[in-house]
Order: structure tokens, then C-alpha cells, then sequence
């Protein structure tokens, strides 16, 4: 049994039940059947039944057209069974909307299509009213109007949702213009041509359409709206409405505007910018490039952008291993190479463009030119080598005495310059009458091939300077790089056949030839020769030039220096034989005076001459150590104090009776110091030996040289009997003391004594300067 329930309302008792078979023949449900208007109404609300037929009189106060108008908004669908066909009630039961109206008395057949065609007609409702809501809860949450216009109703619009007074200020009530409602009036003139016609030309085509227009909105501002439409068709084919919606895309149209400003200033600035660029998605292919890189390619960007930028780029269809493009796949950042065309350098450049995903969608590939920073940079390296080189030159030839070391130091040097080329130093003799190779620098082993092409060894190779011509020798004599446009045949001053050099110069991939010569004040000391192989230019010119000239002022000192050592050498070997010869002059004096005492008699006598002896001997003495000396000006007083005293011990032959003392300092002095020195030393001791000890008495005589911050303090003394208490030494009689003590003023010194213990001279005193006598 079907499951509608259809309730049945007739007042009628056997008709009502004959109703309720058929009905329930045809499958539906009747659950009861009611005769007042007051009970279906109660019914109704308690069981909602799917369908009530109902007569129109019932009993009771309450008709069946009363009822259907009561419960009306329970929407329960209601047919008519009645006897009643006047106009009157007719009207008045169509006012109540029912479904259906049957006259009686009725076919079965037309019972059973009319409650069929009523609850179909209900369900279709239902549904079509669920379809409107959903469809009004859409259209009202829409970000803009909704809408339907009726094309055979003079284009009247209707509107769906309440966005018309969100987005042109005005109701829709104000929107209409006669019968007709639409916001056609509002759309700039200049736009509503384009707009009717887009609408037209969708109609025709049965097709949607899209359109953007401008409206002026209620508060006098321009609105950007954008149309979108669907027109539908009837039956016949012909146009009925159409549905659409009409967005403001104010904001978005700003929006639009501010972004192609941005995008044209974008591509102003990516035109501008001198390094090439471009961008490649992420199989490589090139999707956009500036200006810069066309006129790097030679090409427009129709050319070549869809393509490959190995293909563009590296000129290969396959990619490579070094393209940064290739390794930045891999690396996932940026990657660059910096590569040669024609005598510039670029650097290829591939920076990775990531998506908010961190997915790797292409890169931005640049080509620099930094031809200009690699020439800055090899400018300042060749500027820094340049100057260390100099430095080390200054600092080598400071320390350098030897004119061989210099030619050495100075083609080492050019040879660092310029690694791949020849350098060849020739010197000079003093007498400037020889010429000869010095240092020959170039690559390993090329000596030996030089040698066995020449058939001689370049390093024992000579020139005479008489035999070069007067135009050569200029040449030669240059104090700036000069070329020898004759290469290496002159050079060699011609002395070496042509045919050779040719053959040296074609072995040796030799070029161009320069040469410079070391030479200062006039005078000319050798020279440096450069030969440059293929495609090497002549650097660090200037730098040479100092390092020659450098070179040649050292060269001019070593030669001096060495003049002046060879003068001090002949002055040094004068001097000695001076010394040397006095000291054996002394020495036949001193000998002539020990030969008088043999022929004089007299002890006195023979005293004065042994002490005159002495003197003599101590000055003979104080010589022969100032030969022996390595300046000539010092002796070393230590050694020379031990051995005066020691001789004067010998000559007195008291060796067995009186002990000799003496502590010296480790001193040398000069010979204005030393002589004086010596004979002070020299008259006390013999005065001691002579005085101090009479009759063989036993003692010690000692002789002390101390040194403070003063200067020297001497001290001599002995343990004797002591000098007499009324002698003045400063003003003795005795020649003895008369030396000591104008000795003593000629030291600038002072002198003490101390009678104590023996005698005792304390003298102190400085080292005398040397003074010049002519």
C-alpha cells in the first residue's frame, strides 16, 4: 500500500465511503474521513495529511472553502468535490489556490489522473520553492547583484539579493523609469553602446557574455562593475531572460591600474638595467629578457625567447654540465661561471625562483660584463706586485755590496715581472772598455739549447766597447726601455751572424726585443735586455725603469765603495808600515841607548839612560801593537799593560824579590789615550822597582785599571817603604814625576796618592778624542 495518506471530507456518509474505496483502490492510504470543517482543521494540524479532497458544504458553521483558506499555511494540498458550479463560489474557492476542482458527480479515472496530477504538482512545488531558497540564500550571500531580465518585457530587471543599494546607492525602487526597473541609466554613456551591443551580439550567438563597464554611483563617484550573463531561450527559440550577476571591481580596476604602472616602471627599470637578464622557467626555457641581453644576443626576443638557454646562451641544444642554470637544478641556489668571448669576461649568473610551496618554478639568469673589474683587479694585483717587487729590490740593494749581486737581484726581479719572457743582464767592466753577459733567466733547460745553437757559452761571451759603433752604442745607452727593431741581431751588437739570432728568435718563439741600460751620473755600467715571446705585451715599463735606475745608483756605490775600500787598503798597509817603521827606529834608539851605558861610567848615568831606555821601549811598544791592531787607532791596553810591566820587571831583574799585580779591564784605547797611558804606567812602576824596596827587601808592586760610568780609574801601587813625607810630587824634581804628572794633565785627568800603606798613585780619567793636527 502507498504511503500517502489523503484524508476525505464529505458530508455525504455513503458517498464519502464509495470515495474512500476507489481511493484506497487506487493504493493510497485513507485514514479517516470527516463530514465539519471543524474537525479537518483539527486533523490537519495533528496528522498533515498528503492530500484532502473536501466538499464544499460541510456540516457544521464552517465551510470547505473556509477550511482551505485556515490551513493554508500548513501547505497541504486541497481538491475540491462538490455539486456547487455557480460563478460565485467558484471565485471564492480559487482564491484559496487549490489544486484541483471536480464537479460531481466524477469519472473514477478522472479521480485518480486529478489526485495524481496534485500530489505531482506538490511535489514539484515543494522542490521548486527549496530550488528559490537556496537560490535566494546564494544570491544574497554574493559579493554583488543578482539578477533577471526579462527581454520580452521591455528588458525590465529584477533583482535577486539587496546588493543594488550596496553597490549604486540607490533602491530598487528608484531604479525604475516608467514600468521598467534597471540600472541601465546609471552606465557612463561613453560605456552603454559597447554594453548593449556585447549583450546583443551573446543573445544572437546564444552564448554568455562578459562585459565591464562604469556606472555613476548615487554619490556622484564612478564605479568600475563587471557583467556577467546567460540569456535563456524558450520553446520557440526565442530569447526569454537572461540571468546573470554584476560585480564592482572598483578596487580590482585600481588595483589593475596600480599593477601595469608598477609593471611598466618593472619593465622601465629591467629595460635599464645594463647587466643582461632574463627569466627561464623551470625546464630552462627563456620566458622574458631585457633589452640588455637582446643587444648582447644581436637578436630580438621574438628570436629566441620559448628556446633553451643553452641554446641561446652556450650555442649547444643539449644541456651542460657547467651552465649555471644546469648545476642550480641541482644545488637548488644560486650558481655562476665567468667565462671569455672576444677579450671580455662575463659572468653567468642563475639565481632559483621558489613558489610559496618552496617548489622550484625557474630562476633569473644574468650575464655581467665585468670585463672592466677584471681589468681593475689585474691593474691593482700587477700595482701590489709591482710595488713589493720595488720594495724588495730597494731593501736587497741597501745590503748589497757586490756589483754581481745587483745584476743578479735586478734581473731576478724583471724576471718576476714578466715570468714568461727572456731577461738578459750584461755588465760593464770599471774601465767601461768590456762588455759581457752577467744573468741570462728564461725556462729550464734553454741554456743548454742556447749554448749548443751558439756553440759557445753565453757567460763567456765578451765585447769590446771600442768595436760598437758610435749609432749602437747609443742605442745601448738608453735609460729607457727601447725596441730593438732588429731584434735580437741587435742586441748582440751585430757580432753574432743574423741567420742565428733568426733561427734563435724563431726557436725560442722570441718577438719583440727591449733593452735598458743601468747607467747613472754619465757613467754606464751594463744593461737589462728583455725578449717578449708571441702575443705578450711589455708590462710594468715604469717599474723597470726604477728598478734599472735603482740598480744603477747601487751599482755606482758598490763601485765607489770599492774604490774607496781598495784606497783604505793601500792607507791601511802604509799606515802598518809607518808603524811598523817606527817602532824599529824606536827600537834601534832604545838599542843605542843600552849600547851607551857600556861607555859611559857612573851609576847615575847609566840610570838616566836605562830609563830613558824604557820610555822609549814602552812607546816602541805601544806601535808595534798598533800595527798588529785591525783598525790601527785601538789596542787592546790589557795585553799591552801585562807585557810593558813584564819587561820592566826584566829589565830591573827583581823577578825573585818583587811580585808583579795586575788586574786590568778587558779595554781597548785609542793611541792618544794608550801612549800617555803607558808611560805613566811605565814611570811609576820603574820608580817602585828602583825606590820601594832598597837593600833586596821583598814586596809586591801592583798595577790596577778599573772602568765606571765615569770613566777609567789606574791605580798603581807597591808595599814598599813610601815616598819621603816632605816630597811634593806635584812638584818634584825628579823627571819621573815630572812626566807622571804632566801626563796626568794631558789626560785631563787627576791624579791622588796615598802614602798608607807603601805609595800609592790613584789617577782618573776619560778616553782622549782624536784630534787632527793638520
Amino acid at each position: 500500500m502507498s504511503t500517502v495518506r489523503i484524508f476525505v471530507v464529505e458530508d455525504e456518509g455513503i458517498e464519502a465511503m464509495d470515495i474512500k474505496r476507489t481511493l484506497e483502490s487506487f493504493g493510497y492510504n485513507v485514514p479517516c474521513v470527516m463530514s465539519s470543517g471543524e474537525e479537518v482543521i483539527k486533523k490537519a494540524i495533528e496528522h498533515k495529511p498528503d492530500l484532502i479532497l473536501m466538499d464544499i458544504a460541510l456540516k457544521g458553521e464552517i465551510t470547505g472553502i473556509e477550511v482551505a483558506s485556515d490551513i493554508k499555511e500548513l501547505d497541504i494540498p486541497v481538491i475540491y468535490l462538490t455539486s456547487l458550479s455557480d460563478e460565485s463560489t467558484v471565485k471564492k474557492a480559487l482564491l484559496t489556490e487549490p489544486y484541483a476542482y471536480l464537479l460531481k458527480p466524477f469519472d473514477v479515472i478522472e479521480l485518480r489522473f486529478t489526485v495524481e496530477l496534485a500530489l505531482f504538482k506538490h511535489e514539484t512545488n515543494k522542490k521548486l520553492r527549496e530550488s528559490e531558497k537556496s537560490y535566494r540564500t546564494l544570491s544574497e550571500n554574493l559579493p554583488g547583484i543578482v539578477y533577471r531580465v526579462f527581454l520580452r518585457r521591455n528588458w525590465e530587471m529584477h533583482f535577486f539579493n539587496d546588493m543594488v543599494m550596496e553597490m549604486t546607492g540607490y533602491l530598487p525602487e528608484e531604479l525604475k523609469h516608467g514600468e521598467v526597473c534597471s540600472i541601465d541609466p546609471l552606465i557612463i554613456p561613453k560605456d552603454r553602446e559597447y554594453v548593449v551591443k556585447t549583450v546583443e551580439n551573446s543573445i544572437e550567438s546564444r552564448e554568455s557574455f562578459e562585459v565591464e563597464y562604469r556606472i555613476k554611483h548615487k554619490n556622484g563617484s564612478v564605479r568600475y562593475f563587471q557583467e556577467r550573463g546567460q540569456p535563456v531561450y524558450g520553446d520557440d527559440g526565442k530569447p526569454l531572460y537572461i540571468d546573470g550577476v554584476i560585480l564592482d571591481i572598483t578596487k580590482t580596476h585600481y588595483y589593475k591600474l596600480e599593477l601595469e604602472k608598477s609593471y611598466k616602471s618593472l619593465k622601465t627599470t629591467f629595460n635599464a638595467i645594463g647587466e643582461c637578464m632574463c627569466f627561464v622557467d623551470a625546464d630552462g626555457t627563456l620566458k622574458q629578457c631585457n633589452l640588455a641581453m637582446e643587444s648582447f644576443l644581436g637578436k630580438s626576443s621574438q628570436e629566441f625567447l620559448g628556446k633553451k638557454c643553452w641554446e641561446v646562451v652556450h650555442g649547444v641544444s643539449e644541456p651542460v654540465e657547467d651552465c649555471p642554470v644546469v648545476r642550480m637544478w641541482k644545488s637548488r641556489k644560486r650558481e655562476s661561471l665567468e667565462i671569455s668571448i672576444d677579450d671580455k669576461w662575463y659572468k653567468l649568473i642563475a639565481d632559483p625562483i621558489f613558489d610559496e610551496s618552496g617548489e622550484l618554478t625557474g630562476a633569473v639568469h644574468i650575464i655581467a660584463d665585468i670585463t672592466q673589474r677584471k681589468r681593475t683587479l689585474r691593474d691593482l694585483q700587477a700595482s701590489i706586485l709591482e710595488k713589493e717587487i720595488t720594495s724588495q729590490v730597494a731593501m736587497k740593494l741597501v745590503g748589497v755590496t757586490s756589483t754581481r749581486e745587483i745584476y743578479m737581484v735586478t734581473g731576478n726581479a724583471i724576471k718576476e715581472l714578466l715570468p714568461d719572457s727572456y731577461v738578459i743582464v750584461s755588465g760593464i767592466s770599471p774601465d767601461e772598455k768590456n762588455v759581457r753577459i752577467m744573468e741570462i733567466l728564461g725556462p729550464n733547460h734553454f741554456l743548454n739549447k742556447l749554448t749548443t745553437i751558439l756553440g759557445i757559452d753565453p757567460y763567456k761571451m765578451e765585447f769590446t766597447v771600442e768595436d760598437i759603433s758610435i749609432e749602437d752604442l747609443k742605442k745601448h745607452r738608453s735609460e729607457v726601455l727601447t725596441e730593438y727593431k732588429g731584434g735580437l741581431y741587435d742586441l748582440t751588437l751585430k757580432k753574432i751572424p743574423k741567420p742565428i739570432c733568426r733561427m734563435i728568435e724563431k726557436i725560442f718563439h722570441v718577438v719583440e726585443v727591449y733593452s735598458i741600460r743601468f747607467s747613472f751620473e754619465g757613467r754606464h755600467f751594463g744593461g737589462v735586455s728583455i725578449a717578449l715571446l708571441k702575443n705578450q705585451p711589455i708590462e710594468h715599463k715604469e717599474v723597470i725603469e726604477t728598478i734599472v735606475h735603482q740598480a744603477s745608483i747601487a751599482i755606482r756605490r758598490s763601485r765607489a765603495e770599492e774604490a774607496i775600500k781598495e784606497s783604505l787598503k793601500e792607507k791601511e798597509v802604509l799606515l802598518r808600515e809607518i808603524h811598523h817603521r817606527v817602532k824599529n827606529n824606536m827600537q834601534i834608539v832604545s838599542s843605542l841607548l843600552n849600547l851607551q851605558t857600556q861607555y859611559v861610567e857612573g851609576e847615575e848615568t847609566q840610570n838616566v839612560l836605562k830609563e830613558s831606555q824604557n820610555r822609549v821601549k814602552s812607546m816602541a811598544m805601544l806601535h808595534e801593537k798598533l800595527y798588529q791592531s785591525t783598525d790601527l787607532i785601538h789596542i787592546k791596553f790589557d795585553d799591552y799593560i801585562k807585557r810593558l810591566v813584564s819587561d820592566l820587571f826584566y829589565s830591573y831583574d827583581v823577578h825573585e824579590q818583587i811580585k808583579p799585580v795586575i788586574d786590568v779591564v778587558d779595554v781597548k784605547l785609542n793611541i792618544e789615550t794608550a801612549l800617555p797611558c803607558g808611560l805613566i804606567i811605565s814611570e811609576l812602576v820603574s820608580n817602585s822597582l828602583k825606590h820601594a824596596f832598597p837593600s833586596g827587601g821583598k814586596g809586591e808592586v801592583q798595577v790596577l785599571l778599573q772602568a765606571d760610568d765615569h770613566g777609567y780609574i789606574l791605580t798603581v801601587s807597591d808595599n814598599g817603604v813610601g815616598l819621603p813625607e816632605n816630597l811634593d810630587y806635584k812638584n818634584a824634581k825628579s823627571l819621573g814625576l815630572q812626566l807622571v804628572y804632566n801626563l796626568v794633565k794631558q789626560l785631563d785627568g787627576v791624579i791622588e796618592l796615598d802614602r798608607s800603606h807603601g805609595a800609592k798613585f790613584i789617577i782618573k780619567f776619560n778616553e782622549l778624542e782624536y784630534k787632527e793636527r793638520i
